[in-house]
């Protein structure tokens, strides 16, 4: 049975102390084989994007906002994955979502240069299929919508896991 990301969250909730105080933390890596069941959008150049229902083998969803020193600190990281991702055989889909208007959007992927795709009300889709884990999220998943694999805030200490997962060990994660 397939279990979406939704509903797996409050799963993933743990309980942790910090300096004497108790709260509640979402351990990202416990959405690993759940679904983003229903991610579909145009992204800002026109073309229809549908997680699972295209024609992709791995998607990577990075989540971001535009004030957000560390989403900012990861962009060459994630631009230079999707250049090396280029000569693989598999198709491996890109995109961005934005919790913030189109207006921002746009503006600040003209500024940053991004060179994949960002699909339109991201915000939306965010508080609609996808669990607040903070920002930066990039999650990897497989062409039948399943997260392989979500990594907070990539940097030179994780970049290394995330082109192994994408470039090298691809062929594990295409479904079937």
């Amino acid at each position: 049975q397939k279990m979406s990301v939704l509903d797996a969250h409050t799963l993933c909730l743990k309980e942790v102390i910090i300096e004497g105080e108790r709260g509640k933390v979402i351990d990202s890596k416990c959405l690993n084989g759940y679904y983003v069941d229903g991610i579909k959008g145009t992204s800002l150049s026109g073309e229809l994007i549908d997680v699972g229902n295209t024609d992709y083998d791995v998607y990577v969803i990075n989540t971001w906002f535009p004030e957000c020193l560390p989403c900012i600190e990861e962009i060459p990281y994630l631009l230079n994955l999707r250049e090396e991702s280029n000569n693989l055989e598999q198709s491996v889909a890109f995109m961005g979502l934005c919790k913030c208007n189109v207006e921002e959007e746009t503006e600040f992927i003209e500024k940053h240069k991004f060179n994949y795709s960002h699909l339109l009300e991201g915000d939306k889709i965010l508080d609609s299929y996808l669990p607040q884990l903070g920002y930066p999220v990039t999650y990897i998943v497989d062409s039948l919508g399943k997260i392989v694999d979500t990594f907070r805030k990539i940097t030179s200490e994780n970049y290394g896991d995330l082109e192994l997962l994408i470039l090298v060990k691809h062929l594990i994660i295409v479904s079937p």
